[in-house]
């Protein structure tokens, strides 16, 4: 197949850009055969689609909150963000980790993004890390049912990188609507990267943590407490100290707005 220059150069920086470092078909190659043949034949089709995502990012951003602006609900928001095209990550995820627990909720857990499990599972979290949250939050006489959660961004990375400021860009509008929508008492960030993110810092997640900060949406503050993400706390369990005291910290807020 004859790819001009241009189109070879261009192919290979979305190839970087998506951690893709090698090509495989769907079905397993006999190399006792004569493979003349053996080509990938879908590298126009990626092109392509690479060229129209670089299109629609260009003219994407300016209308997305105009798109969700006049949004009264979570479910209308959530049938947007999973007809929702213009982010390249939904292309190369198995589902959108949008939102999951009670839209009544007046506390919003917000997490970073999907990983390798709950990419399977559609969920926001997953496996070890969802039964270690159920027991923080039962450890302050709370529910999953008590709560509503989200992420940052709604679909796995290639390799489970951090997400790229672009991506967040496309997807931070949804985050701020759902806050709109849903008005809570109590913001919880868990991780660095959810933090930095909602609160436009710059800070490690030991800097945040420990503390009340507040954000601004549409002149209206809310308290928001950064914790360790429960996937950390897994991996270095000596920090489940700091935990508890963020979790004591964020009882005494539930117990001082009456929740």
């Amino acid at each position: 197949m004859e790819i001009d220059l241009i189109k070879q150069l261009y192919l290979l920086k979305w190839y970087e850009q998506e951690g893709i470092y090698e090509l495989v078909k769907n079905q397993p190659i006999n190399r006792t055969q004569n493979n003349d043949n053996d080509i990938i034949k879908n590298n126009d089709t990626i092109i392509d689609y690479a060229a129209k995502y670089n299109e629609k990012k260009i003219n994407s951003n300016s209308n997305i909150e105009k798109l969700i602006a006049n949004v009264a609900n979570i479910e209308e928001l959530e049938s947007i963000i999973k007809d929702y095209d213009l982010c390249h990550l939904k292309a190369i995820s198995n589902k959108t980790c949008f939102k999951e627990g009670n839209t009544s909720a007046k506390i919003i857990l917000v997490s970073d993004y999907p990983k390798a499990d709950d990419d399977l599972s559609g969920r926001i979290f997953s496996g070890l890390v969802s039964d270690l949250l159920v027991k923080m939050l039962i450890s302050i006489n709370l529910s999953i049912n008590d709560v509503y959660m989200t992420n940052i961004i709604y679909w796995r990375t290639p390799g489970d990188r951090n997400p790229s400021d672009e991506e967040i860009i496309l997807c931070k509008p949804f985050l701020e609507r759902q806050i709109e929508i849903l008005k809570p008492k109590i913001i919880i960030t868990l991780g660095e990267i959810a933090t930095n993110v909602l609160l436009n810092k710059n800070n490690t997640i030991m800097q945040s943590r420990g503390t009340w900060h507040s954000f601004n949406n549409r002149k209206i503050e809310y308290p928001v407490m950064p914790m360790l993400h429960p996937s950390y706390l897994l991996r270095q369990p000596a920090q489940k100290k700091l935990a508890w005291h963020d979790l004591l910290l964020i009882k005494d807020k539930i117990d001082e707005l009456n929740l």
